[in-house]
């Protein structure tokens, strides 16, 4: 009997480590779209921004520009840092089988 309970716990283990590295395979596939989703919104922003400013003149256009490449960075920080967590919780998903 102690060897069919040592299989059965085996097995248990076995399948809780293969739901845990699908649950983490699913969070690093989630984070890789959401990040190229973030970031094609963060270039579609800048050329719209671009266009926006296109349509001023000197100073103005100069600094509406600047506010365009400053805003456009952040967007893509901030998606950057989505995805970097994304991928520490996938890592710890799957090293402690949460």
């Amino acid at each position: 009997i102690a060897d069919k309970q040592a299989d059965v716990a085996a097995a248990t283990n076995d399948a809780n480590k293969d739901i845990a590295k699908a649950r983490a395979d699913y969070v690093r596939d989630t984070a890789d779209a959401n990040y190229d989703v973030a970031k094609t919104k963060a270039e579609g922003n800048l050329k719209v921004a671009r266009e926006q400013c296109d349509q001023l003149k000197g100073d103005a256009r100069d600094a509406c520009q600047t506010r365009a490449k400053a805003a456009y960075e952040r967007e893509l920080a901030d998606a950057k840092a989505a995805f970097e967590q994304a991928k520490r919780t996938a890592s710890n998903t799957e090293k402690h089988g949460g």
